[in-house]
């Protein structure tokens, strides 16, 4: 009997400790985890549970968890209470709950999360096929160069004194708050500003846009600055110097048919600044692209484009992905402007359901497409003014 007592006691024993040893220790109140990029990310108990640190660090997780919106709004609550003790959670509007997991993101991560987002969102809508609009700031050194000549054309009440001789200009809003675009639309969080149109120098103090942006009627309404852009995915300049703000002087020459206008501006453009233009007419299937400010956003290349056909009166057909704003954009073939954008199809599509716009998508070649007047025209125009 003894004996059947001590080794019933024996198993008893043993299996209370292989028990005991398999029990789980309890995580610490705050732990540090590493992240790829030798960053470290703040984690807590119950933040998030049963996935492997990396795996729940990742970029592809990240954007399982959280949408761009929440992301985005982190990332500049950071930003601007930078030195400060950032608000507690009950603090926050209800889209922001997701604070708590938020937290133990690295900024890095956060800005590595929106940027693939907007990556994605390129294959989602866009005027034909896939949407190829992109900020500058991603583009080689040349693009950038470019961009930075493109003026955008906007009435003077959307400028702001600031100091030193600069201006700030007046933003309404982001994409999605100012045309009620949907969230996965693309530059959906991006700043806007009301805008008119896009406008190119060919001259010292000599511009082109289309003919019905500027007339004799209004152009005293408006002027045409530079350097409105994207810096990095989330922060866009808004501050322009004194030299890159131009009044329109008056329009020296406009032609309601072929849609352009030759503007004077006030104060003389630095050699810089001023657009490489070729007369050549393009051929069907040539490669286009153009930039420009459409919907008031910071400037965009619209890429990947080509001639659809040619216009009798001198002008051409092609696919770019533009909108409203862009009118008076430079068409360029290489790094050489050949045209100047004068028109095109619907810019969106109301969606009933959601209650907010998508782009108007149109399958390559099944529109009409964006009406282009060639170079020459306006070239030949301004040669007459110089006789």
């Amino acid at each position: 009997m003894k004996r059947t007592i001590v080794v019933f006691f024996t198993v008893w024993l043993f299996v209370s400790c292989n028990n005991h040893e398999a029990t789980p220790t309890p995580p610490a109140v705050d732990s540090v985890a590493l992240v790829p990029g030798n960053d470290t990310a703040l984690m807590r108990p119950g933040d998030l549970d049963m996935s492997p640190m990396l795996e729940l660090t990742s970029p592809a997780f990240i954007r399982q968890q959280y949408s761009y919106e929440e992301l985005y709004t982190e990332l500049l609550l950071r930003r601007n209470n930078r030195g400060q003790e950032i608000p507690g959670l009950d603090t926050l509007p209800p889209f922001l709950l997701k604070r708590k997991g938020l937290r133990r993101l690295t900024e890095r991560q956060l800005i590595i999360s929106i940027d693939q987002i907007q990556r994605e969102k390129l294959k989602v809508y866009g005027t034909y096929g896939e949407d190829d609009r992109v900020d500058p700031y991603r583009m080689s050194a040349d693009i950038k160069q470019l961009a930075g000549r493109v003026g955008l054309i906007i009435d003077t009440s959307m400028l702001t004194k600031a100091p030193h001789g600069n201006y700030t200009l007046r933003e309404s809003g982001s994409l999605q708050s100012w045309h009620t675009v949907c969230d996965n639309e693309h530059f959906a969080f991006q700043p806007v500003v009301d805008s008119h149109c896009t406008g190119f120098a060919i001259g010292e103090r000599v511009m082109i846009t289309a003919g019905h942006c500027v007339d004799n009627s209004n152009y005293r309404r408006y002027c045409i600055v530079f350097g409105f852009s994207m810096q990095d995915s989330l922060k866009a300049n808004v501050l322009i110097k004194g030299e890159d703000v131009l009044k329109i002087r008056r329009v020296m020459s406009r032609d309601s048919i072929l849609d352009f206008s030759i503007v004077e501006v006030d104060k003389p453009l630095s050699k810089e600044k001023i657009m490489r233009v070729s007369r050549r007419i393009p051929a069907e299937e040539d490669s286009v692209y153009s930039i420009g400010y459409g919907l008031g956003l910071p400037v965009k290349v619209a890429s990947r484009a080509a001639v659809r056909s040619l216009l009798s009166y001198g002008g051409f057909l092609c696919n770019l992905d533009v909108y409203t704003g862009d009118s008076g954009s430079p068409v360029f073939a290489k790094d050489s402007v050949i045209g100047v954008l004068t028109g095109g199809i619907r810019d969106f599509s109301f969606i009933t359901e959601k209650k907010c716009n998508i782009s108007f998508r149109c399958e390559n070649w099944r529109c009409e497409g964006e009406t282009v007047t060639s170079a020459f025209r306006f070239m030949d125009a301004f040669d007459r003014l110089n006789r």
